[in-house]
């Protein structure tokens, strides 16, 4: 958290947008004609843990765009999304899900909205068509919001998180005069939409912001702004799953060295940052740990273009994984994190945790068939090898501590595991990982001591444990996890506590302010020396 504090700048004219590249649309902030000097900054209330509190979070808003000509139906929606129907395991254990349907607070959060669920398509495009007027931006076409309400693609997550936010750097940190606009057809490879009509639409759009100082647009929309906006500013919001930067930020035309690119906000990122000039399979580095990976097709020794300490001082961890789950329903209601609903709530009786030494599964992980996704061939090569190395040190484990309970699972039985080992994947992290937490596990990755995410939740030694990429050191780390369940359930809960706290929108918002206050020059960055990635909340 950041301390109060007054800007002096005087006749400071800044106009920023954001624009977030999504299947459906593209969705652009935009802060224009700010005050003639910046307001006194108010954070957020300090959530630091104080022994025996908790802290207070107020219900979260929930609301989205409705299908045309009838109602959503929330309540069904959200029960399937939970999997509320009643199943039962072999041994006797009922499922997790089976326990969310007797949370009042799935009731609370419907009788909290029904005014924002309960709305037409037409409703909602009358309402944007009056802030297209407000900003100036071309309306035909552009009002299409709500067309993909329920897109569960996980970059406009974050966008979604940096909207919210802006709400409150509009009331509270002197960025006044903020709007919001939508247009369809996205197109990630363009940067315009895929008809005629819908570039036309995304060009005007792009066009209306010519007078701004400052974009903040997605990596995959970076060629295009810079095309159609020659002499702006602009923020790179990288959504690229990997700590590693985004293959578009290591090209030559728009690498970090160009003097207008001067930010890049990540939900994680490898540290220090500097080990992206390192080896690289395919376009990650954290796959070039793996053993074998110099053997690989794909294999690079080195970047294609080195990044400088200037290049490299512009990266900042701003993108928050905890608003992902808390505001599930701005991304369309991803059912894995509709589940979660009940974890932000404020009574504990909304989200009971079984002590780690009552949980019938000692340790849970993911199979091989999780982690391939869309990678190249050599990526998915050395993830699939990565795993099934896993699961051989998992064998051999078994055969030393016969009484081991193990099981590759998905995210109904997280609750009732006390150890979550989470091998690589096309990132470093996965939202199972955050899941974990939230369940209350002990979370083991490898080479977690080479990562950052925001929240920084599984810090080795301090909330989740470090293991090596070649899993050597899993039998050590294992048994002595489970023999010191206390510890454990000490470092889970002090994991599962940071992730509740840095879900608060205030904080969040407190965040976000001073990280594109430090990118546009109000405020001074850190030196390197006090945190090279000069993550805004640890």
């Amino acid at each position: 958290m950041h301390t109060c504090r007054t800007w002096g700048l005087r006749a400071l004219t800044l106009h920023v947008t954001l624009t977030a590249a999504l299947l459906s649309g593209v969705t652009a902030l935009q802060l224009s004609e700010a005050e003639s000097s910046r307001t006194q900054s108010k954070p957020g209330p300090d959530f630091r843990k104080v022994p025996g509190s908790k802290p207070k979070l107020h219900p979260h808003p929930l609301s989205f765009q409705v299908e045309d000509g009838r109602k959503l139906q929330l309540t069904q929606n959200i029960r399937r999304g939970m999997g509320l129907e009643p199943a039962v395991f072999a041994n006797g254990i009922t499922r997790w899900s089976t326990q969310l349907a007797a949370f009042q607070h799935v009731q609370d959060v419907l009788d909290g909205v029904q005014h924002d669920i309960f709305v037409t398509r037409k409703a909602v495009k009358r309402r944007v068509q009056k802030q297209l007027k407000e900003v100036g931006v071309a309306e035909s076409k552009a009002c299409a919001l709500g067309k993909r309400s329920l897109d569960e693609d996980y970059r406009l997550s974050y966008f979604a998180g940096l909207a919210r936010a802006a709400r409150i750097l509009k009331k509270q940190y002197g960025w006044k005069h903020l709007s919001t606009v939508y247009w369809s057809g996205a197109d990630s490879s363009s940067g315009c939409g895929q008809t005629a009509n819908q570039r036309e639409n995304a060009l005007s759009i792009l066009q209306a912001q010519k007078n701004a100082d400052v974009i903040l647009v997605d990596a995959s929309q970076l060629k295009a702004v810079m095309n159609e906006l020659p002499d702006t500013r602009i923020i790179v919001v990288d959504t690229f799953e990997s700590g590693s930067l985004h293959p578009v930020l290591m090209a030559p035309d728009t690498a970090l060295g160009i003097p207008r690119i001067i930010g890049v906000l990540k939900p994680h990122s490898l540290t220090p940052i500097d080990r992206n000039n390192g080896p690289r399979l395919g376009n990650v580095s954290h796959l070039a740990f793996l053993p074998g990976a110099k053997e690989m097709a794909g294999f690079h020794d080195s970047s294609p273009v080195h990044m400088t300490p200037a290049m490299l001082d512009k990266p900042i961890l701003s993108l928050n994984h905890a608003i992902r789950f808390r505001y599930f329903m701005d991304c369309g209601g991803n059912p894995d994190h509709a589940r979660f609903a009940g974890f932000f709530a404020q009574h504990e009786d909304h989200w009971p945790s079984m002590p780690l030494k009552a949980r019938p599964y000692d340790i849970l992980h993911l199979p091989s068939s999780a982690t391939a996704g869309s990678a190249n061939f050599s990526a998915a090569k050395a993830l699939k090898a990565h795993v099934q190395r896993l699961e051989a040190h998992l064998h051999y484990i078994r055969v030393i501590f016969p009484g081991l309970t193990v099981s590759t699972g998905a995210v109904d039985m997280t609750p009732s595991a006390t150890v979550f080992i989470s091998p690589y994947g096309q990132g470093e992290w996965t939202d199972l990982d955050f899941q974990a937490v939230m369940c209350g596990c002990l979370v083991i990755k490898p080479g977690a001591e080479s990562f950052k995410a925001y929240p920084n939740v599984l810090e080795p030694g301090q909330m989740g444990l470090s293991v090596r990429a070649d899993w050597v050191d899993l039998k050590e780390a294992v048994q002595s996890t489970l023999q010191d369940l206390e510890w454990a359930q000490f470092t889970a809960l002090r994991a599962t506590r940071r992730f509740l706290e840095m879900s608060d929108m205030r904080r969040y918002a407190a965040d976000v302010d001073l990280a594109l206050s430090q990118m546009l020059g109000f405020v001074p960055k850190p030196e390197p020396s006090e945190d090279p990635l000069k993550i805004v909340s640890s």
